[in-house]
């Protein structure tokens, strides 16, 4: 005779997370009595029966004030089979049904583990990535300004930037704190601090491809297919420590392209139906070209007014002639 295993999903005053059956018959309510105790107060006292019967594991309800969800749906016969995997709601409590012959998933191994828990590491990693994340941003920051850089300004947005990391790994560490009783904020800081780099690099080169193109529209889908790709990164290791969700790959890539398509979407609607201005690419030069090319916006105007002088000179002359 196989096991019934009886699998806690969420946490109603119970002081395991698995019970194991330990002979043919199983009982389940909120009495003393029973096998396995619910401290929930809409589950019966005598609630449920577990017994195994013509080689099958089968339950019986046993009080109906409050109905017994099997899958999502109530049970409505006696002697219902359980299949390994089921999902059973009794109450507000969901439990999982497993048979002691169902295999278990392979062992998965924790990300960077060989350095995560070690103390120099742990402690050294997360402020260096950090650091190294704030240099790619003020970069980008410098490379849209004019050659006059206000150093000052520079300054303030890698600060901004910074506490804006901090913060950002501080709330899923409050939230990891909440749901798995670990905050893991080094390795949310981590990770937030790698795909914010990341995705920096990748903002500063998505514009080689409009340069090239000479198309905003190039660039504008560029910029948007490297930000759903690194920002769903960013936010599934951030569930991977805070949460016990199963697909965090496919959430995280939902919500994000949820997000980016409101964006796009509202974007559009905000524009006006006429523009007298051309659509034309913003990118004029390469982005990482911005050294000595530069010339301040004072010296340009000065230059432009020596053109228009020359032209104006010329014309006096061809007239007088």
């Amino acid at each position: 005779m196989e096991e019934l295993i009886l699998q806690y999903d969420a946490r109603h005053g119970h002081f395991t997370d698995f019970v194991k059956s330990q002979s043919d018959c199983m009982t389940l309510g909120r009495s003393f009595k029973n096998d396995v105790v619910l401290s929930d107060h809409f589950v019966a006292p005598e609630q449920l029966r577990f017994f195994y019967e013509n080689d099958a594991w089968k339950f019986s309800v046993l009080d109906n004030i409050n109905p017994v969800l099997l899958n999502g749906k109530p049970v409505a016969e006696a002697g219902q089979v359980i299949r390994s995997g089921d999902k059973l709601t009794v109450g507000r409590t969901r439990l999982t049904l497993i048979l002691g012959s169902q295999e278990l998933e392979r062992t998965r191994k924790l990300m960077l583990s060989n350095w995560m828990y070690r103390t120099w590491p742990r402690r050294l990693f997360p402020p260096v990535m950090l650091l190294i994340a704030t240099l790619i941003f003020v970069f980008n920051q410098y490379q849209t300004l004019s050659s006059e850089v206000r150093w000052g300004q520079l300054a303030s947005s890698g600060l901004g930037f910074i506490l804006m990391a901090v913060i950002w790994a501080g709330l899923w560490a409050l939230i990891g704190r909440l749901f798995r009783h670990q905050a893991n904020f080094l390795a949310q800081l981590f990770y937030s601090a790698l795909m914010m780099a990341c995705l920096g690099i990748g903002m500063l080169f998505s514009e080689y491809p409009e340069y090239i193109a000479g198309n905003a529209i190039v660039g504008t889908i560029i910029e948007w297919g490297v930000s759903l790709l690194i920002l769903s990164l960013l936010l599934r290791y951030n569930l991977l420590y805070a949460s016990d969700l199963k697909r965090r790959g496919w959430i995280a890539f939902s919500v994000v392209a949820v997000l980016l398509v409101s964006m796009s979407a509202m974007s559009i609607l905000e524009q006006r139906d006429f523009s007298t201005t051309a659509d034309y690419s913003a990118v004029v030069k390469p982005p990482l070209a911005k050294w000595s090319a530069d010339i301040s916006v004072e010296a340009y105007l000065h230059k432009l007014a020596l053109e228009f002088e020359n032209i104006e000179s010329s014309t006096l002359v061809v007239v007088n002639n």
